[in-house]
């Protein structure tokens, strides 16, 4: 009799260990798929002024965003093959990655905060009144790009970045900038360049402005005299 009773009680115990582990398993599957899942930020998360952005972009094992500068670095591509801020007459110009100082960089590039989530950069020798800017932030395992019309800038010796809309970890935190690059390209005369432009007297306007106020003098001296 116990030997009768025993194999029904094993059956039952296997199918109720079978059933807790069907519903562990239920339990786990719900509470992974009700964690939120990690999502490249919007490159307009950044807090500091551009004229246009795109991004953030996630890099796969071993890529980087520029490395230096040809046109077969995925940045170059983007912008000259991709058409991301219009023409694709894009020429690059520097990549910053703490290596060399920033006042050895080309065009007088200066950059602050490099290793930190946010900072400052600058152009000595870089005319932004007439010259398109792009630059590229790259932040762990992933990059955005930022577009700065000509004329847009007011102080190029001190412009503000941040990476927040380049790359943050689970917690929504902006990871350190690990390198920046940058590419210029010749702007077209727009409105906001030629209102910068019309700011400063042209050596010929200035000239004519000196030759009438020579021949009103010469007027008046000779009105004088008569």
């Amino acid at each position: 009799m116990a030997k009768e009773l025993r194999q029904p009680l094993m059956v039952l115990l296997l199918v109720i260990m079978k059933t807790q582990l069907s519903f562990a398993a239920i339990v786990l599957g719900l509470a992974i798929s009700a964690a939120p899942a990690h999502a490249a930020p919007d490159c307009k998360a950044a807090s500091f002024s551009f004229t246009a952005c795109s991004g953030s972009y996630t890099l796969g094992g071993g890529q980087n965003d520029v490395t230096d500068g040809g046109a077969d670095n995925i940045a170059t591509q983007y912008l000259n093959n991709d058409d991301l801020f219009g023409s694709q007459d894009w020429d690059f110009g520097a990549k910053f990655d703490g290596s060399s100082s920033g006042a050895n960089n080309a065009e007088g590039l200066t950059l602050e905060g490099l290793g930190s989530t946010s900072g400052t950069f600058g152009f000595a020798d870089i005319d932004l009144v007439t010259t398109d800017l792009a630059v590229s932030l790259k932040s762990a395992k992933g990059f955005s790009l930022y577009f700065f019309e000509a004329g847009s800038i007011t102080d190029p010796s001190e412009i503000a970045w941040d990476t927040a809309g380049t790359s943050t970890n689970r917690k929504g935190k902006a990871q350190a900038l690990s390198h920046f690059s940058y590419y210029t390209r010749i702007s077209a005369i727009t409105p906001e360049v030629e209102k910068q432009l019309k700011r400063v007297p042209e050596p010929a306007a200035m000239s004519g402005l000196l030759a009438v106020g020579m021949a009103a003098a010469l007027r008046k001296r000779r009105n004088v005299k008569g």
